[in-house]
């Protein structure tokens, strides 16, 4: 029987042992549901905030993981019976076995002595309707709680409450709220659901709950609504919900009182000597340092790890310190940078992970480590490397405009505080927009070719822009962060802003639209007489017209034509002045062709010829305005030849590039008129030089030596071309007005001036002893004081040249002369002249 009975002694002592490792096992990790762990929004244990998914625990320090423990079972393993008694509103009830109890007044509590009691069910159904348990065990069926209820243990003492059926808690109760973890502890049967609305929100109780629930059933469920405050621990083999903003306190202290009520003793408490930290970005799923920007605020996480067994002890940091990776961790680092100061921040056995707020770098870095120092004078170090880049670069010069020349490339890094001596590259391109122009690449060149090395945050670089262009200078440094370019910053991107896992950009980088104009234009301009002769006719008919010729070509500050400047890339309106010499009266307009605009316009003869070209008129650079011109003549105001010259020829355009020049060449205008002699002759085809003269009052350089038939009028001895002006065609009629029908005596004008006289023939097959032969010219060859010029139907010898023809014969008798008078002698002396009998000189109208 001894034998017996020992053997049955060291059974309990080895199982007692056993539950206890196993309740000591699921009291470290505070929280489980067995079959699952759902949580809320802003969840918290222990300070750190729940994060993780699909899991059976939160662990004490918030990461939500799977464990599979073994969940002893409690004893009673069968529910003990229940009475039939019923009670209401009762002040006080003893211990015993009961059928309903109801506490159904507002504000009353109803005081439980100590001992056990058997009830079938438990009902707190008005306002601030109180339980008062004394310590006991509480054997419950069914327990009900509606809102705004409360259970209390009074006086202090372990209390045991048994749930057979079902716990239903509405919104704001309490359940030991305040009151010591060990002193309450509820055990869930098969079955179990246990179901408590939402917390308070700090108008009454600080916690919902103090104590621990305990089921080793996978069917059981418990759920708790949103704000709720637990003190103690939730230890289930079936499910546990709880929603938004759960705070759980499950410290070392609350850990050993929950043992404390399981009734184990608490393990002897053995402190780590060796710890492991790890510093990462909150949001790194891979807890490694991520890329961070400089003068950036930021936070980071500290999880202390104990590389051996047993508790952490309290460990407060102190500062948060830069150096770099190469360095001993210490604070003699050589480069060593304050970045924190934490001000005690705590991290203990309960609490291994910490978030450390608004951390700051004030310099850049391209790889360094984190040191933090304790409260004790320990320093520990970072295992990981990180890279600290400036947010981007400033670029304060060139400006957004600039000149086809040379000009300094002035980078800054931004917020970097004197510590980016990185390399960063430049490169151009066109514009998208203007991808089609003629050169796409190598605006810009430099001497160093396209890096840019940086010395305390800064680089100049001699730059020199080559041709026109719209452009995007892009600076780039994406080395600087190597260190994190595996994985803890993007790729080809320079955003200082965070995705989703705190990454920001790996480059450095920005950008700036430049417009380049060219340097200046240069100008050729040659100013000419009409067909390039010595001399133009006054003439407000622009066939008759002197011309300047210009050049105007786009170059950078080498002499290089920038082409790019042309038509649909990077051309401009531009505009032309061609300020003038003096313009002689009664001349007051100047009247001009402008080829490239095909304009015809006239100005004021004091002012300028201001022309403007549109873009399209330029290629490759270049563009080739004439302008033909002659001045408002005066077919009755005669004037002496004239010089005029162009002063200068000016141009700009709307991005305020200039060129200037003097041209070359002069022009000569002269009043000219054309003068016909009458004629008798006795030949049927007979010749008449028309006179081609030009007004003279002063024996100007122009007409010295040309003959003068008659007073201020000189033949124009430089008059030879067809174009300058001749007969253009004539006919006869009976009278002086160019009426009826011409006989057959034909003009033949065809034969070209020459030394200022235009042979015409006429030609009278029929031997027609009379005719008035009427000549048409061109309007500058017109001079009267009466009439302008015309020659249409109906018009008269008033208005167009004309003289008199008389032709006889052997039976034509004789002839009395021209009815205009003589003429003696002849400025001409011509071969079918010698025949003439007399002649005559038109009528000066």
């Amino acid at each position: 029987m001894k034998k017996i009975i020992y053997v049955l002694f060291l059974f309990l002592t080895y199982s007692f042992a056993t539950t206890c490792s196993d309740y000591n096992t699921l009291a470290g990790y505070g929280v489980i549901g067995g079959t699952g762990f759902t949580y809320g929004n802003n969840s918290i244990i222990n300070n750190n905030t729940i994060t993780g998914t699909n899991g059976t625990t939160p662990t004490p320090t918030g990461t939500v993981t799977t464990v599979h423990p073994t969940f002893p079972p409690f004893s009673p393993a069968t529910f003990p019976a229940t009475g039939t008694i019923n009670l209401t509103n009762q002040a006080a009830v003893t211990p015993g076995s009961y059928g309903t109890i109801q506490i159904d007044q507002n504000n009353l509590t109803t005081a439980f002595s100590a001992g056990n009691y058997y009830i079938k069910e438990l009902i707190l159904s008005k306002n601030n309707a109180t339980a008062q348990l004394a310590p006991g065990d509480y054997y419950i069926e069914k327990l009900t709680m509606d809102n705004n209820t409360f259970i209390t243990v009074s006086p202090s003492g372990p209390v045991r409450i048994f749930i057979m059926t079902s716990f239903q808690g509405g919104n704001e109760i309490g359940i030991n709220a305040n009151g010591n973890v060990q002193n309450m502890i509820i055990y869930l049967y098969s079955g179990v659901e246990m179901q408590i609305g939402n917390g308070n929100n700090g108008t009454q109780q600080t916690l919902t709950f103090s104590g621990t629930i305990y089921s080793p059933f996978s069917n059981t469920t418990i759920q708790m609504g949103n704000n709720n405050n637990v003190q103690g621990a939730i230890l289930s083999a079936g499910s546990v919900t709880v929603g938004n903003n759960t705070t759980f306190d499950y410290s070392a202290t609350v850990q050993n009182a929950v043992i404390d009520s399981l009734g184990c003793s608490v393990p002897p408490v053995t402190y780590c000597t060796s710890f492991q930290y790890e510093l990462y970005h909150p949001l790194s799923s891979a807890h490694k340092l991520q890329t961070r920007i400089a003068q950036q605020s930021f936070d980071l996480n500290v999880t202390a790890t104990c590389i051996d067994a047993g508790l952490f002890p309290n460990k407060k940091i102190t500062n948060v310190y830069a150096i770099n990776a190469a360095d001993a961790c210490a604070i003699t680092s050589p480069n060593l940078q304050l970045w924190s100061s934490v001000s005690g921040a705590d991290i203990n056995d309960s609490v291994r992970t910490i978030t450390l707020n608004s951390l700051n770098s004030t310099k850049a870095f391209s790889n360094i480590r984190l040191m933090l120092k304790t409260s004790s004078g320990e320093y520990y170090c970072s295992t990981d490397s990180m890279a600290v880049r400036p947010s981007s670069f400033t670029i304060t010069s060139p400006g957004s405009s600039i000149k086809a020349s040379a000009f300094d490339l002035s980078v800054g890094a931004i917020n970097s505080g004197g510590g980016y001596n990185g390399t960063a590259n430049v490169s151009t391109a066109l514009q998208a927009s203007n991808a089609n122009c003629p050169i796409s690449s190598g605006f810009i060149t430099s001497n160093t070719g396209t890096s840019l090395i940086f010395i305390n945050d800064a680089n100049t670089t001699k730059m020199k822009a080559t041709d026109a262009g719209a452009i995007y200078l892009n600076v780039k440094d994406f080395n600087w962060t190597t260190i994190d370019q595996a994985s803890d910053c993007l790729s080809n991107s320079s955003t200082t802003s965070q995705n989703l896992q705190g990454l920001v950009g790996c480059n450095i980088e920005t950008n700036l639209s430049i417009t380049i104009i060219p340097d200046h234009f240069d100008i050729n301009a040659t100013l000419s007489n009409i067909n390039g002769g010595a001399f133009t006719y006054l003439s407000t008919d622009l066939a008759m017209s002197s011309s300047i010729d210009i050049n105007i070509t786009a170059k950078n500050s080498d002499g290089n034509v920038t082409k790019n400047y042309t038509s649909g890339c990077f051309a401009k309106t531009i505009s032309l002045s061609l300020p003038h010499s003096t313009v002689p009266s009664p001349l007051s307009k100047i009247l001009y062709h402008d080829n490239l605009n095909a304009l015809d316009a006239n100005i004021s003869s004091s002012n300028p010829i201001s022309l403007s070209f549109s873009e399209s008129k330029f290629t490759q650079g270049s563009a080739l305005p004439k302008v033909t011109f002659n001045f408002d003549r005066n077919s009755s105001k005669p004037l002496n030849p004239f010089d005029f010259n162009l002063t200068s020829a000016d141009v700009n355009n709307t991005d305020s590039v200039i060129g200037t020049t003097l041209p070359t060449g002069k022009t000569t205008f002269l009043f000219g008129r054309a003068r016909a002699y009458d004629i008798k002759t006795d030949q049927s085809t007979a010749p008449n030089p028309i006179e081609l003269e030009i007004y003279s009052r002063t024996p100007t350089s122009y007409v010295s030596g040309m003959p003068q038939n008659v007073l201020y009028w000189y033949r124009n001895m430089n008059h030879s071309l067809l174009s300058q002006g001749s007969i253009l065609n004539g006919d006869d009629y009976t009278s002086t007005t160019k009426t009826g029908t011409s006989s057959t005596i034909t003009i033949n004008s065809s034969t070209a001036p020459s030394n200022g006289q235009h042979l015409i023939l006429i030609n009278n097959p029929d031997a027609i002893s009379h005719a008035l032969i009427h000549l048409a010219i061109p309007s500058w060859l017109w001079y009267s004081t009466l009439n302008n010029y015309d020659f249409n139907s109906g018009t008269t010898c008033l208005q167009h040249p004309c003289f008199d023809y008389q032709f006889f014969g052997t039976s034509s008798g004789n002839f009395n002369g021209v009815n205009s008078g003589t003429f003696q002698g002849s400025d001409f002396d011509l071969s079918p002249a010698k025949t003439i009998i007399k002649k005559g000189v038109k009528v000066f109208r």
